[in-house]
């Protein structure tokens, strides 16, 4: 991968000249955006394509990088230009602003990095997007700031520390994710998405602008006309690409790619002269083999589809191994383990000139029921609705009975009521012993290292304090909302958006996810959890719609694709072929990450247990061991 890497920094006169300095040695390109009573704006690329749209007038700075939505419907008087069609996105930006202060954020949608130079009211002011689908990094050094969209761009500034983030690393090999903002970089900070970053000379403040609620989908539960309404959302999210270029999508065989490949069929036969590509890849395991579905649809659609077993993707070597080299070009360890097939997909796409590939991720998170749901349905002592939730969840997910009963009934309802209910009656010991066993959890094999021990037990504790302050589930829905939340407000979610905006950039194309889009979110989130039901299995809404239109596959009765069998069966069969130099696990070694003895024991063991349930040790382990080999050379 190629990525294109550039940075803005927010610094006095010293850095600034260090700036200089650094990058004519490197052969940087280095442009002066303002400057004001020794405060600079300056945006340095390695690459003399400017990546980022800049636009000043009146003592305000606007640098823009991303794609604003419906720019046809925005309201904005200007005397210089009347006329929207001719003003760049940064200057749309710079007139909303001047109208509406901070306040103008509330004005615009899309895909965004946004940094405005208030010069005079001495204010910087930093926005990412409301599902941070444009990632958002920045760094802060005494007064001076540097931000980039991805973080192998801050580090191009050679003030920006390039350090491991020890704790962090250690955090994700438990499984946990205690501070949203982090990443495995010290001192390098994500901005969060749907947040801001105010900087004044007294410091920065960080703020959320967008967010759901419980109070707020109270007020604003849809309960008429859903159908119509969804397909109008879907429709309006999809069309939003358009101006970018050419779309294709990733068309796996279920539910939610689907749904967004027909509605954008549909769009082009309305709109466009051209056909959208269909990218498939087929997994060679019989209980995630869509081919038949993938096929059928595309054929179905009348457009054209790439179709490729998986293993033809990523070339002969194992998949593994492929997985982990791509961990030299990431800026945090790979999360996704299949990305090796959908990097070929997308190559594929931008080989064909198509500029946007469409997914349906977070179809999963939005069109089925949270599952703490269940644990409203006991506390209101709705056995009925336990009973029809508990056959939902087992028609629609590949599960025995006994699985379903313990996933559905017990770990989202029962425990977290019996929790509840232990807590009041005996609220000091319940605390204390939850707190006790979540800090005793950490495996003895984690954090050999007696400082990083107390740091990483440090930081769990003050999660623990942070997540019982989120525990209060109120009214007939509290628990479910407690669940959506964390939905769309999870570390792994904006990792996951930053990894696709970083691989899919260094191919020149767009990815994007119309079911994390914002306005479908709003109006997922106000649908009542029995009509996302409707019909009886999970995905009703979406379930409907493509059975109708694809009756030839039966959609009505299809459950979810389960890969991780494969998924178990690749590392265990893959792992004895990996770098041998990545299984010494030295770098987590010296870190003091982990204790490389009891690792090579666990690796032994999991590969001659036939019980696969803590098989994703290898990959994280590994993994995170790639990652800081390609990424941290003087370890």
């Amino acid at each position: 991968m190629n990525n294109i890497r550039w940075f803005v920094s927010f610094c006095n006169n010293k850095n600034l000249q260090h700036i200089r300095n650094s990058s004519n040695s490197k052969s940087h390109r280095v442009e002066l955006i303002s400057t004001f009573n020794n405060k600079n704006l300056v945006y340095v690329s390695r690459d003399s394509t400017n990546q980022i749209e800049s636009y000043s007038n009146s003592n305000i700075d606007v640098l823009f990088e991303g794609f604003l939505w419906d720019k046809n419907k925005i309201q904005i008087t200007t005397s210089e230009n009347n006329n929207l069609k001719n003003l760049s996105q940064s200057q749309i930006i710079f007139y909303l602003y001047r109208k509406y202060g901070e306040d103008f954020i509330n004005y615009i949608k899309g895909i965004f990095f946004i940094i405005i130079w208030d010069r005079q009211n001495d204010l910087v002011i930093c926005y990412r997007d409301r599902m941070g689908f444009v990632p958002f990094f920045y760094n802060q050094s005494g007064d001076n700031y540097t931000f980039s969209t991805t973080i192998k761009g801050l580090l191009l500034n050679s003030s920006v520390k390039k350090t491991c983030n020890r704790a962090a690393i250690a955090d994700h090999l438990y499984h946990r994710w205690p501070k949203e903002e982090e990443t495995f970089y010290e001192n390098i900070i994500r901005l969060r998405q749907g947040h801001r970053l105010k900087i004044k000379n007294n410091g920065s403040e960080l703020s959320n602008y967008w967010n759901i609620d419980q109070k707020w989908i109270e007020e604003n539960w849809v309960t008429e006309d859903i159908e119509v309404m969804f397909e109008t959302i879907l429709e309006r999210s999809i069309k939003n690409t358009l101006e970018i270029g050419k779309n294709s999508i990733f068309l796996s065989g279920g539910l939610d790619s689907v749904s967004v490949g027909a509605y954008l069929k549909r769009i082009c036969d309305k709109k466009l002269d051209y056909k959208p590509l269909a990218l498939s890849l087929k997994f060679q395991h019989p209980e995630c083999d869509e081919e038949e579905v993938q096929r059928t649809v595309a054929e179905s659609l009348l457009i054209p589809q790439y179709i490729t077993p998986l293993n033809n993707a990523y070339g002969a070597e194992n998949l593994f191994k492929r997985s982990l080299e791509f961990n030299n070009k990431l800026s945090s360890p790979l999360l996704n383990f299949w990305l090796p097939g959908y990097y070929h997909l997308a190559d594929k796409a931008r080989s064909e000139g198509y500029d946007v590939i469409l997914t349906g991720g977070g179809g999963d998170e939005w069109l089925g029921v949270n599952p703490y749901y269940m644990a409203d349905l006991l506390s209101s002592y709705d056995f009925k609705g336990v009973f029809k939730f508990l056959i939902n969840y087992h028609k629609s997910f590949d599960s025995t009975i006994i699985q379903s009963l313990y996933y559905s009934l017990f770990k989202f309802g029962v425990r977290p009521l019996l929790a509840n209910q232990i807590d009041s009656l005996l609220p000091d010991y319940w605390k204390a012993n939850r707190k006790e066993r979540y800090l005793n959890s950490c495996p003895d094999w984690l954090a050999p290292d007696p400082n990083l021990k107390s740091e990483i037990l440090s930081r769990a504790s003050e999660r623990f304090e942070l997540d019982e302050l989120k525990r209060a589930a109120e009214g007939k829905y509290g628990y479910y909302f407690r669940g959506i939340e964390e939905q769309y407000s999870h570390n792994l979610t904006s990792w996951e958006m930053e990894e696709g905006y970083e691989y899919s950039q260094s191919l020149n194309v767009t990815l994007y996810h119309p079911y994390w889009d914002s306005d479908m979110i709003e109006f997922l989130a106000c649908i009542k959890p029995e009509h996302l039901n409707i019909g009886g299995r999970s995905k009703g809404i979406v379930r409907n719609l493509m059975s109708e239109r694809f009756p030839q596959v039966d959609f009505k009765n299809q459950k979810k694709v389960n890969s991780v069998k494969y998924y178990f069966n690749i590392l265990k069969s893959n792992y004895s072929s990996i770098d041998k130099k990545i299984k010494e696990y030295n770098s987590l070694t010296v870190l003091g990450i982990i204790d490389k003895h009891s690792i090579k024991n666990l690796m032994d063991q999991l590969q001659r247990n036939d019980n696969n349930s803590y098989l994703y040790h290898l990959w994280d382990i590994c993994n995170a061991e790639s990652w800081i080999l390609n990424n941290f050379n003087d370890i």
